[in-house]
């Protein structure tokens, strides 16, 4: 594949592991960080074997799971795998690239696919939810009620779908994004949930405010992150395939949320960042799941010569950062003390 970034309309084809090798220089932002000066102690770590590859974690109470493309593992808060489950159809053209875990539920979406499979990994039934148009991301709602992030046909920009399967509810909201043909590519980004699930947000890859929804699909509010680098995303069509320019920066690689707050690891150094400090080590920011205000951030060092690429944070305040082959575990119990 020569091209850096890729959307395709019709099927949608998010290869989420190309962006981190499109990480540029770092970026310079005017803007100034609030560090939390204590250590964030390293715990323990997990090692993958030498042909497995992580496509994303999710921490769900104080269990692991970690998408390696072909199926899904669970591990325990000890860092012992527990129960593999398999990808539904062929991974052929069809890796998992999105997955979301609620009380040992596994829900996944594949490529090139219309189905959200759902996993009960207490009696390992499994049952398939359909629907009818090509999306990138998805997340769940309350009860069987889901957000997708829609390809429109035609033109690839993208749009919200909500659909209530218990309620048979259908709706479409077409004014959060630009419909702007290839547009689509510009809203590439990832869900992120509360645990106390009440907040739902929508953080993007590259330049665009991040979104916060409710348990019911609605917007709450937007705001721009600290970082926000307005970039002039450039769309790129040749044939039927959009391209978005290779002069685009990624910004933010992922995010998690937690009862109260919003950490969202960042690709840009503020101005009182030595270019040492952010080298050598990954910034996460942290915001206010309430309204998106900024209150601080801090640093996970490298491991084994390697940055973060992926985090997500369990119950009992167990971070899990994703370097490679290695999920190191580190204790944010300090941190988060006066979450409840």
């Amino acid at each position: 594949m020569k091209k850096k970034y890729l959307f395709i309309a019709i099927p949608v084809i998010i290869l989420v592991a190309l962006y981190f090798k499109t990480k540029k220089s770092a970026l310079q932002g005017s803007f100034h960080r609030t560090f939390v000066t204590q250590k964030i102690p390293a715990l323990d770590t997990i090692k993958l074997g030498a042909a497995e590859v992580s496509d994303g974690i999710y921490a769900d109470k104080n269990n692991l799971w970690i998408n390696k493309r072909a199926y899904i593992v669970k591990y325990n808060k000890d860092g012992k795998q527990q129960i593999i489950i398999p990808a539904k159809y062929s991974v052929d053209k069809r890796p998992i690239i999105n997955f979301y875990v609620q009380h040992d539920s596994l829900y996944y979406y594949q490529a090139n696919t219309k189905t959200i499979n759902f996993f009960n990994a207490k009696d390992s039934s499994q049952s398939s939810l359909n629907f009818s148009f090509p999306i990138t991301y998805f997340v769940k709602l309350k009860n069987n009620s889901f957000i997708f992030l829609e390809s429109v046909l035609g033109n690839a920009s993208m749009q919200v779908h909500y659909i209530d399967y218990d309620h048979n509810r259908d709706t479409v909201d077409r004014s959060l994004f630009s419909k702007d043909a290839g547009s689509g590519m510009k809203y590439s980004g990832l869900w992120t949930i509360s645990q106390q699930k009440d907040s739902y947000f929508f953080v993007p890859f590259y330049d665009d405010h991040i979104l916060c929804f409710n348990s019911s699909g609605r917007i709450r509010y937007q705001f721009k992150p600290i970082d926000f680098q307005n970039q002039k995303l450039k769309i790129i069509k040749e044939n039927n395939l959009f391209y978005l320019s290779p002069d685009a920066n990624f910004i933010r690689p992922c995010a998690f949320s937690s009862k109260s707050r919003l950490f969202i690891l960042s690709y840009v150094r503020s101005e009182n960042q030595s270019q040492s400090d952010f080298k050598d080590n990954s910034t996460i920011d942290v915001y206010a799941n309430e309204d998106g205000k900024y209150i601080h951030s801090f640093y996970l060092p490298r491991f084994s010569g390697e940055n973060a690429s992926d985090f997500a944070i369990a119950d009992n305040k167990t971070l899990y950062a994703c370097y490679g082959k290695n999920i190191v575990h580190y204790d944010l119990s300090k941190l988060l003390n006066n979450e409840n």
